[in-house]
């Protein structure tokens, strides 16, 4: 072995002595500095082109020094509509060393807050782009007369249009033209009916009514919702993409993306962010559709996830049907807030029941055995409880946790029961035998809308109360209840049905869950009821009207 070595390191040696082997790493070297410059290029190349850029610093300080500048200009205009952070990125460019590493990155920004920009139809403005002038190429084109261009060649104007009226200094040729006439071709906008008529156009040239205009589309974004951050796609009309962005997750920034923006549709994920980022975007005017997660396994079950392509699925699915997506209601403000403190009396009473099932877990591995006694009545059960002084001191906080939670509860419930005592619809939705205070008031909150079901019986399959069925090639097979929707609302209409058994007064409802119990069990039975249930709330609140134990006898009546 140690030959072989010897022979290696006597090669290397020799190799590192050759002239040939340095001047051939120093040629490469010069030939990798010299593509350096391409490769940061195409890196920044978005929808403007890197030649744009080629003196950044000219660039930003012009449209730095322009909005400071009396009278309308496009530079004026652009730096409006910037942002704030592109603005701070623009004004850090002016003020850093020509050495600075963090220029190429800022550039980076910069550019994709313009290539955003262009997307946007206030981008263009009449007073602001009313003196643009063209260079010698741009009005070749126009003599040929806008009509008669095609699709590739009024890219290459529109380019040119953009180019002369901020990134060009010192134009050849120039010549006047109206934005109208090529945006009306450009971005299919119907400007042209409301604009003046078109005085500044090449001689010959009039707008005509042959001109292939498309009328707007509407955009489309998808939002990858996180706690910190966030990642956006936008896609035009056509399916393209228009922007990409990673924002954090703040009402802030959301608002500067959005609130300038035309209506879109925005498609993000039912998640625990989307209630407070639905209402904050549709106040903006835009168009929210949040979508059930479990309609969306394109996304789960992709090999390729990562944040910026899950925005992007969600915006491509929100440009088809969106009945296939399953949107998910948004609750208003006041519904949360009543489902929040439900959920706080719900967190304190699980706190409870554990604390009290620690202790007599405890007291049993003592050898103790206390005696049964409700939630709200353990403290003073504990209390007559002969327990050894070691124990009792060790048990105490515990304890005192338990009573001051049982005060917090009772508190709660009072309040509870008031509210729902004092409205109308909750005191109808009661008369539903197994219906109490807490029940109505939870699928009140729950329920927010009672719109935004067509037929009662939907409510049903919405809270994963009815079955799963598999029907196809002539079998049909039912299976369990499918479980989808609100665990918690379900739970208590489980309770409700239960409750409904145990009522004393007869009733329609309680004598078909007796005889449905006789047959498929009690169980099943009491399932049924809770769905029926669910059901006969959402249509008391739709009729305005009472429950009746015997209604067909009512009827007859």
């Amino acid at each position: 072995m140690r030959p072989y070595l010897a022979v290696i390191v006597d090669s290397f040696r020799a190799a590192m002595a050759s002239r040939v082997l340095w001047i051939l790493l120093i040629l490469i070297t010069i030939f990798l500095i010299a593509l350096a410059p391409l490769s940061l290029r195409q890196v920044l190349t978005s929808n403007l082109d890197w030649r744009d850029l080629r003196e950044p610093r000219q660039l930003m300080e012009r449209l730095h020094a322009e909005f400071e500048a009396p009278g309308p200009s496009p530079g004026k205009h652009i730096w409006r509509l910037l942002d704030e952070d592109s603005r701070d990125s623009i004004e850090k460019i002016t003020q850093a060393k020509a050495s600075d590493f963090s220029i190429p990155a800022r550039l980076h920004e910069v550019v994709e807050e313009l290539n955003g920009l262009l997307s946007r139809r206030d981008f263009y403005n009449d007073r602001a782009w009313a003196d643009v002038e063209l260079k010698s190429d741009a009005v070749a084109l126009l003599d040929r007369g806008v009509d008669q261009l095609t699709e590739e060649e009024l890219d290459e104007l529109f380019e040119l249009v953009l180019r002369s009226g901020v990134m060009e200094h010192e134009p050849r040729r120039t010549r006047k033209v109206d934005i109208h006439t090529l945006i009306a071709r450009k971005r299919g906008s119907d400007e042209m009916s409301r604009s003046p008529a078109v005085a500044s156009c090449p001689v010959g040239d009039k707008p005509t009514g042959t001109s292939r205009e498309r009328r707007p589309t509407m955009e489309h974004v998808g939002i990858d919702l996180h706690q910190k951050y966030s990642e956006i796609c936008c896609l035009s009309g056509e399916g393209e993409v228009i922007l990409r962005r990673r924002i954090p997750t703040t009402e802030a920034s959301l608002r500067r993306v959005f609130a300038r923006r035309e209506p879109c549709r925005i498609v993000i994920e039912s998640c625990s962010q989307a209630p407070w980022v639905a209402r904050l975007l549709g106040s903006l005017g835009q168009e929210v559709v949040v979508v059930n997660p479990r309609r969306v396994r394109l996304i789960a079950e992709s090999t390729l996830k990562n944040d910026a392509f899950d925005a992007e699925i969600l915006a491509r699915l929100g440009r088809f049907d969106l009945e296939l997506l399953g949107p998910v209601h948004q609750r208003s403000e006041a519904s949360q807030l009543l489902r929040t403190r439900l959920r706080v009396r719900g967190t304190l009473v699980k706190s409870r029941t554990a604390m009290i099932n620690m202790v007599r877990g405890s007291l049993r591995s003592a050898g103790i055995r206390m005696g049964s006694s409700t939630a709200a009545g353990f403290v003073a059960r504990f209390t007559q409880t002969t327990l050894p002084k070691h124990l009792l001191e060790v048990l105490d906080p515990v304890i005192e946790t338990i009573a001051e939670l049982s005060a917090r509860i009772a508190g709660l419930d009072e309040e509870l029961v008031r509210e729902a005592r004092s409205d109308e619809l909750l005191r109808r939705l009661q008369t539903v035998p197994g219906v109490g205070p807490l029940v109505s008031l939870a699928y009140v909150g729950w329920m927010d809308q009672p719109e935004r079901f067509r037929k009662s019986r939907d409510v049903g399959a919405c809270l994963g109360l009815r079955p799963r069925i598999r029907d196809s090639g002539g079998r049909q097979r039912r299976g369990h209840i499918t479980r989808e929707g609100d665990k918690e609302m379900r739970r208590l209409l489980v309770q409700a049905a239960h409750a409904s058994l145990q009522c004393q007064k007869d009733s329609a409802l309680k004598r078909w869950t007796e005889s449905l119990a006789e047959r498929v069990g009690k169980k099943k039975a009491v399932v049924a009821t809770a769905r029926k249930i669910a059901v006969l709330l959402h249509r008391l609140w739709v009729t305005g009207d009472c429950f009746q134990p015997f209604p067909n006898v009512t009827a007859a009546q």
